[in-house]
């Protein structure tokens, strides 16, 4: 398996690289409010740590792509918090294509788009649909806060209400880049009400949740719970390379 970073690449490298059919990943961020424990770039920092770990992991004669993090998302669920640097959706939705555009223009077929912040989801969905009709590309789009957590790993009661800046997001934290952790600050924050009625049905902003714009159990983001999810998560991106390269 190789690994090729675009931003090492020059200009002659291209005709023969494309050639290999590769798949390439294009790792979206965000850089939003994430409590009193965790720093703006938490979205960004976990999208390049889990793509570069999976890649490290990955075997077999799979040629991949690893694009430029995009490090500004859709967050306008926290525009309510001093710090916030939010895309709109329809502009999210346009660096997206235009990204994917350019690498269609260059011979790519096969793009994944792997964001590390939920509120991406709906502006990549549509941007893979329209580079699809407009361009032929094989295009996937995942946050891997929606792959499922075994109960062992982390309890269905706690996961359901672990929405932003919880026990998932301060686990990976812990076990990547544990200085970046403010351990003082960690606390459980429960979701109020409005929270409670959420489960992919009620718009949100952050505020919502609760005055600390945070809603999960951060105690419970040991390093090793980190460590834990973080396998997890490379095992099913790096299937769905695997998938994507067999991709017609």
């Amino acid at each position: 398996m190789a690994v090729h970073h675009w931003k090492t690449l020059a200009a002659p490298d291209i005709p023969a690289l494309m050639a290999k059919n590769p798949v390439a990943i294009l790792p979206m961020g965000a850089f939003e409010q994430h409590g009193p424990h965790l720093p703006f770039a938490t979205d960004s920092l976990l999208a390049e740590s889990l793509v570069d770990y999976a890649l490290e992991q990955l075997s077999g004669p799979i040629s991949v792509i690893r694009l430029p993090l995009l490090p500004l998302g859709d967050s306008i669920e926290h525009h309510a918090f001093a710090g916030t640097l939010s895309l709109e959706p329809n502009t999210l939705q346009a660096v997206a294509y235009e990204c994917g555009a350019s690498f269609a223009a260059a011979g790519g077929r096969r793009l994944v788009f792997f964001s590390g912040h939920g509120g991406n989801k709906a502006g990549l969905d549509i941007a893979a649909t329209r580079l699809r009709r407009d361009f032929g590309l094989q295009v996937a789009s995942v946050c891997y806060f929606d792959w499922p957590i075994p109960e062992s790993l982390l309890p269905a009661a706690v996961r359901q209400y672990d929405l932003h800046g919880g026990a998932i997001e301060t686990a990976l934290m812990r076990y990547f880049m544990p200085d970046l952790v403010r351990d003082a600050a960690v606390s459980d924050w429960q979701p109020n009400a409005t929270a409670a009625l959420l489960n992919g049905q009620l718009a949100w902003m952050a505020e919502d949740l609760c005055a600390a714009g945070v809603a999960g159990n951060a105690t419970l983001g040991t390093s090793e719970l980190g460590e834990q999810l973080a396998a997890r998560y490379a095992m099913a991106l790096n299937q769905l390379i695997i998938e994507m390269a067999d991709l017609q």
